[in-house]
Formats: structure tokens, C-alpha cells, sequence
């Protein structure tokens, strides 16, 4: 089922997860302010060098977020920036969006409870993830596992399985947990 999916923020991690889900079939785009990464990734598309082959990957990056409401919103910035992302991400949320946090603290989902008015979360553990940016629009990983998601407030497990479903399908090793 392909879905609108905006993450927030295009670095390493967030580079990573924006082009698997986009070539799995999803309409994504991102939100990045570096403006030379956002650049690069426009203009000739983001590399992206797996452990197994290298991808280029097209999809949209934004300075900021629309106002349409997405289906996921994934926000893959650093916890020191997750309250500005979280507020600049509002006019995105509908009334069903998924909102995912995946910056391996429990504490994220409490920044982004106060900061968006919303409790249905799904809290993000990578366990190993190997990645980086090399250059503007080059994203170097070799390792993605496993990526433990767990509700949070109102998300239910069945919301939380259907986004590990979708990762899955993306090529991430993730799994729903019901304690990180």
C-alpha cells in the first residue's frame, strides 16, 4: 500500500529512511535544512551506498513541511533539534498520521507529546545503524538492525505492526516491541 510519508530531517539516518521507503513504492519527500544536502539530493538525486550496491534515489526535499497532512511523519533529527522539528512538523498531521521518533531515547516521546499535542507516537530504538553523510546528497550505510518500535499513549500495537510491515517491506530488519 503505498502512502504519503515526510521525514524530517535527511541526514544519515534520516537519508536512509526516506530513500528505502521512497523505493519501496511510497510517495515521500523530506525536510532538510541544510540547503547544500537539500540541493544536491534535488537536483541529482540521493546516492545511496548500501553494503550490497549503490542506489540513486530521487524524491522531493523541502526547506520546510507543507501543509497537507501526511500518512507517516518520521522525524530523524538529533534529540538536541526534536522540539523545533516537532513544531515545524504540526500543519502535517491529520487526523490519522503515525508520527515516528527515532532518536534512541524514551525521552523523545515526551518532547513530542508537549510540542504537537499528540500522544499516538511510535518511539524508535536503532540498535546498530551504521551510517553517514559523506557529501551533500551521498549517504554511506552498512548497517540497519534491528529497529525496535514501540507505542506510545493511544498507538496501538496493531498501528505499531503496520508500520513495521511497511518498514519491513522497505528493507529494514524492524520489529514491534511492547517495552524498549
Amino acid at each position: 500500500m503505498k502512502i504519503k510519508i515526510a521525514v524530517v530531517g535527511c541526514g544519515a539516518a534520516g537519508g536512509v529512511f526516506a530513500g528505502l521507503l521512497s523505493l519501496s513504492g511510497n510517495d515521500v519527500f523530506a525536510v532538510e535544512h541544510d540547503e547544500l544536502h537539500a540541493s544536491a539530493i534535488n537536483e541529482k538525486g540521493l546516492i545511496l551506498n548500501g553494503s550490497k550496491r549503490k542506489r540513486k534515489i530521487f524524491f522531493p526535499v523541502l526547506k520546510i513541511g507543507t501543509s497537507e497532512p501526511v500518512d507517516l511523519l518520521i522525524l530523524a533529527v538529533k534529540a538536541a533539534d526534536l522540539a523545533d522539528a516537532a513544531r515545524q512538523s504540526i500543519p502535517m498531521l491529520g487526523r490519522n498520521t503515525m508520527v515516528a521518533t527515532i532518536q534512541d531515547e524514551l525521552e523523545s516521546a515526551k518532547v513530542v507529546t508537549e510540542t504537537m499535542g499528540t500522544s499516538k507516537i511510535a518511539i524508535g530504538n536503532i540498535s546498530e545503524f551504521n551510517a553517514s553523510r559523506r557529501a551533500p546528497g551521498n549517504i554511506q550505510y552498512d548497517s540497519l538492525r534491528p529497529i525496535n518500535f514501540k507505542g506510545h499513549g493511544n498507538f496501538s500495537h496493531e498501528r505499531i505492526n503496520s508500520l513495521v510491515h511497511l518498514l519491513q517491506a522497505a528493507g529494514f530488519d524492524a520489529k514491534a516491541v511492547r517495552d524498549i
